[in-house]
C-alpha cells in the first residue's frame, strides 16, 4: 500500500422512491431505454486510484503449501499476481459497460494468514475511475489461488470481493465505504435574465449543484439576472452564510449583458488565474469559442471568512466540465484557505510544544492550525491536538496538554504494538494513512465533541511508518469533570476513531508472512 485512495455522469439522478417506477433518466440507457456506454468526455483527465480486496477461505494445509511455494502446480502466489495484473487490463472485455482505460500501475499483494487476502491497487490517469479494474484484479487473483490449491482443498472458496479505498473523480476519496473528506459547504449562482424571469428553465446550475452534492457538499443555489449588483449581492450573501466555495455560471462572454467578471473582479482579494485558465482549456477541447470566455476566479475575504469564487460559462456543457474540474479540488481548496495545507513549525504551536515538539506532520490539525475545519464550529478550542504522522507519541505530554484547572478526571488510552496476533508472533507493524487522515481525525473529534458537551478537552495522535513491538501507535486523552464520564467518553472516542480514521497497518510475522488489516 504505497499510494492512496476524489464527475459522475451529468445525467445521474437519485434513486426513485418505491412505487415511483424507473428513474426518470438512467445513466447507462438512452431515451429509448437502450443500453449504452456513458460519454465521459466532459470529465477532466485526473489521476484515479482504487484498492480492492478479495478473501479466499481455505484449509491450513493449502495455506501452508501456498506460503512455502510447494503446490503441485508451482508457485501459486506468483501465478495469482500475474493473473490479477492481466485481469485488471482486461476488465473492459469482461464487464460490458466498463470503459477501456490506460492503466499506469497495477500492484497485487497477497497475504497468507488465517485466510488468503488479495489486495489489488490500480491506478490510471483518465476520465473515469478504476474501481472495476481493481475488483476484477482482486477477484481473478483470488480465483487463481483457488485453482492452484484445488487439488489439496476442494472446499476452498472466494469469500468476499470489495473496494476498500478509492480516490480521484468528483465523488472524492473513500475508504471502507466512508468518505474520507467531504466537499465544503458551497453555493451556485446562475446568472441569466431569462432564467431569473422564469422564461427559461435553468439547466446549468443544477448540473453544478448535483456534482458538488455527489462530492459530499451541502449546496445552496441562487438565480439572478445579468446585473452587477444582483450578482455581487448573491455571492456575498453566500459567503456571509459560510459557503466556502461559490461557483457562478453564465455572464462570462462578450455580450454587453455579460457582466459577471465586472461584478466579481472588485471582490477578489487574491485572484487565482490558473483556475480560470483551466476552465477555458477544458472547454476548448470541445469548442473553439471557449477561448472567448472571460472566466475569473479568486479568494473573497469578508468578515473573517475566506471563500473561493469561480465564474464559469453558462452553457450546460461548460457547467458540467467546470463541475468535473472543481469538485475533486473542493476539500483541498478549503484546506489552503484555512492554512491547513502547510502545517506550522512546532515553535509556533503551543499544543505541539506541550506534546513534545513533534514538529510539522502531514495532516496536522489543532487549535493553533485553524481548528479541525468548518465542522469544528462550537468546539471552543476543546480540540488540543489531532495529528497523524511519523513522530513518536508521548502520552504523558498529551495528558498535560488537555489538563484543565476544572478537570477532575484525565483519562487516556494508549495503543501499542503487541508481539502477537491470532496465535502468531508479530515482529513489527507498518502503519499507513491517507494524506487527508489528519484533517479527518480533526473532523471526527469535532463531530464527537458536538455530542459531548461534558468533555472539557481532547487530544489524539496516530503514528505512521514502521513501528517496533511496544511502540505507541495511537493515543487519545480526554479531560472531564468526573471520573465515570471520563472513562466512558475515552472508550467511545477510541471506538469512533478506530471506525472512521483512514489508516491501515501491515503486520509482519515471525514466519515471514504479513497481512494488511484496518487499524
Amino acid at each position: 500500500m504505497t499510494s492512496y485512495p476524489r464527475l459522475p455522469d451529468p445525467g445521474a439522478t437519485a434513486a426513485a422512491e418505491p412505487g415511483d417506477g424507473p428513474p426518470a433518466e438512467l445513466t447507462h440507457a438512452d431515451a429509448a431505454g437502450r443500453v449504452r456506454m456513458v460519454d465521459v468526455a466532459a470529465k477532466p483527465e485526473t489521476r484515479r486510484e482504487a484498492r480492492a480486496v478479495a478473501v479466499v477461505r481455505c484449509s491450513e494445509q493449502s495455506r501452508r503449501l501456498l506460503r512455502e511455494g510447494r503446490l503441485a502446480k508451482g508457485d501459486g502466489l506468483a501465478v495469482a499476481r500475474i493473473a490479477g495484473i492481466q485481469a485488471a487490463k482486461r476488465a473492459s472485455w469482461l464487464i460490458p459497460l466498463c470503459h477501456a482505460l490506460p492503466l499506469t500501475a497495477v500492484d497485487i499483494d497477497i497475504a497468507v494468514g488465517a485466510t488468503v487476502v488479495v489486495a489489488a491497487q490500480v491506478a490510471t490517469v483518465a476520465r473515469t475511475g478504476v474501481e472495476m479494474e481493481a475488483l476484477t484484479a482482486a477477484a481473478v487473483a483470488g480465483l487463481t489461488v483457488i485453482d492452484m490449491i484445488k487439488s489439496v482443498d476442494r472446499a476452498a472458496g472466494l469469500e468476499s470481493v470489495k473496494v476498500v479505498a478509492k480516490s480521484g473523480g468528483a465523488s472524492g476519496a473513500w475508504a471502507d465505504g466512508g468518505r474520507v473528506a467531504a466537499a465544503p459547504p458551497a453555493g451556485v449562482v446562475t446568472v441569466s435574465d431569462r432564467c431569473a424571469a422564469g422564461a427559461r428553465a435553468d439547466q446549468s446550475g443544477p448540473l453544478i449543484v448535483a456534482a458538488l452534492e455527489r462530492a459530499g457538499a451541502s449546496v445552496v443555489a441562487r438565480v439572478v439576472p445579468d446585473q452587477v449588483e444582483a450578482i455581487r449581492s448573491a455571492v456575498l450573501e453566500l459567503v456571509d452564510a459560510g459557503r466556502r466555495l461559490v461557483i457562478t455560471t453564465g455572464g462570462t462572454g462578450l455580450s454587453p449583458r455579460d457582466v459577471t467578471p465586472e461584478a466579481l473582479g472588485p471582490l477578489l482579494a487574491a485572484p487565482v488565474p490558473g483556475l480560470a485558465e483551466a476552465v477555458r482549456a477544458i472547454g476548448a477541447r470541445a469548442v473553439a469559442s471557449a477561448a472567448l470566455s472571460r472566466s475569473v476566479a479568486g479568494v473573497v475575504e469578508r468578515g473573517g471568512r475566506r471563500a473561493l469564487v469561480l465564474a464559469a460559462p453558462g452553457s450546460p456543457q461548460a457547467a458540467a466540465e467546470t463541475a468535473a474540474l472543481i469538485a475533486p479540488l473542493a476539500a483541498h481548496i478549503v484546506d489552503q484557505l484555512d492554512g491547513l495545507d502547510h502545517a506550522p513549525p512546532a515553535a509556533a504551536s503551543p499544543a505541539a510544544v506541550r506534546a513534545g515538539g513533534a514538529g510539522p506532520e502531514a495532516g496536522g490539525v489543532g487549535p493553533d492550525t485553524g481548528g479541525a475545519g468548518p465542522e469544528a464550529d462550537g468546539t471552543d478550542g476543546r480540540i488540543v491536538e489531532a495529528r497523524v504522522g511519523p513522530q513518536p507519541i508521548d502520552p504523558s505530554a498529551l495528558e498535560a496538554a488537555v489538563r484543565r484547572a476544572e478537570s477532575g478526571s484525565v483519562v487516556s488510552f494508549v495503543g501499542a504494538v503487541r508481539d502477537h496476533d491470532g496465535g502468531r508472533r508479530v515482529t513489527r507493524v507498518d502503519y499507513e494513512a491517507h494524506p487527508a487522515a489528519g484533517r479527518e481525525l480533526g473532523r471526527l473529534l469535532a463531530a464527537w465533541l458536538a455530542e459531548r458537551p461534558q468533555v472539557q478537552a481532547v487530544a489524539a495522535r496516530h503514528r505512521t511508518g514502521a513501528l517496533a513491538v511496544g511502540e505507541v501507535a495511537f493515543a487519545a486523552v480526554v479531560a472531564t469533570a468526573h471520573r465515570a464520564e471520563g472513562f466512558a467518553a475515552c472508550a467511545e472516542l477510541v471506538d469512533r476513531v478506530k471506525a472512521g480514521l483512514p489508516a491501515w497497518k501491515r503486520q509482519h510475522f515471525a514466519d515471514g508472512s504479513d497481512e494488511w488489516v484496518g487499524s
